[in-house]
């Protein structure tokens, strides 16, 4: 049940995070300028893509960590950042209220099944 609570409050943690953004995003376009894949153990690939985007003519550069990645040195991104601090960016899409949504979801089948089918 404590591993459905944090997996949780993890969940929450990540889905006010995001929703801060979501609520002030501006949309930009972001020029890849790094693609690095990396590998760890066990042979799992990831990338680490780095950004640069311009807002009020000041340039902005934010490196983000994918599992999966089709992005290439020289791609134009339709990214997202806040408009009060513009540091903090995501890519265009869904997944950064996907997945804390995810987590809420699965802490709550984790502590039912615990409780449900564990219980002495």
């Amino acid at each position: 049940m404590v591993y459905g609570v944090v997996i949780i409050a993890l969940g929450i943690f990540s889905l006010a995070r995001a929703m801060r953004l979501h609520c002030n995003r501006v949309h930009t376009t972001a020029k890849v300028i790094k693609v690095e894949r990396r590998w760890t153990i066990p042979v799992r690939r990831y990338s680490a893509t780095t950004f640069r985007y311009y807002v009020q003519g000041v340039m902005y550069k934010q490196t983000r960590t994918y599992s999966f990645s089709s992005y290439k040195v020289g791609d134009s991104v339709e990214i997202i950042y806040h408009k009060n601090d513009p540091k903090v960016m995501t890519a265009n899409g869904i997944w950064h209220l996907l997945v804390p949504l995810i987590f809420i979801i699965g802490g709550g089948v984790l502590m039912v099944f615990r409780t449900t089918f564990f219980s002495i």
